[in-house]
């Protein structure tokens, strides 16, 4: 009796850990938002000099979008996650898309461990670092 309590025990520990990861980190829509600009050697742009957000859909579908002066720019693709990098490919060309070093329809971007997503792939071309949070879905921000 001892073992199967034991045994039991163990799946239930297991099963909950294994629910706990998939539900934080894959759960979908989320909604990221662009709260620092690093220019590398000239510093962070503070204030930043347009909201922008990207929108992960469970289709695996995105749209990034960006507002300046009361005037918004979107552009849409697909995303794909490859364990702490996230890629993303768009349908066309647009201003929006930060391409310094990659393909110009490409951005790929990190999942630090505190939970930012972080494009600095083109601070050694002097381009800026962008760093986003995931923010709540329902937030208007």
């Amino acid at each position: 009796m001892k073992k199967v309590l034991t045994f039991l025990f163990a799946i239930i520990i297991l099963s909950s850990c294994k629910k706990e990861e998939t539900s934080d980190g894959n759960s979908y829509p989320q909604k990221w938002k662009l709260t620092r600009m690093d220019a590398g050697l000239l510093g962070n742009q503070d204030p930043l000099p347009y909201l922008e957000f990207y929108l992960l859909n469970a289709d695996s579908t995105f749209t990034k979008s960006r507002e300046v002066a009361n005037n918004i720019q979107t552009v849409s693709g697909t995303f794909s996650v490859n364990g702490d990098y996230i890629t993303f490919i768009y349908k066309s060309d647009n201003d929006l898309i930060s391409f310094c070093d990659r393909p110009k329809l490409m951005e790929k971007m990190i999942l630090k461990s505190n939970g930012e997503l972080y494009n600095d792939t083109g601070l050694a071309l002097d381009c800026p670092a962008y760093l986003y949070e995931k923010i709540d879905i329902t937030s208007k921000n």
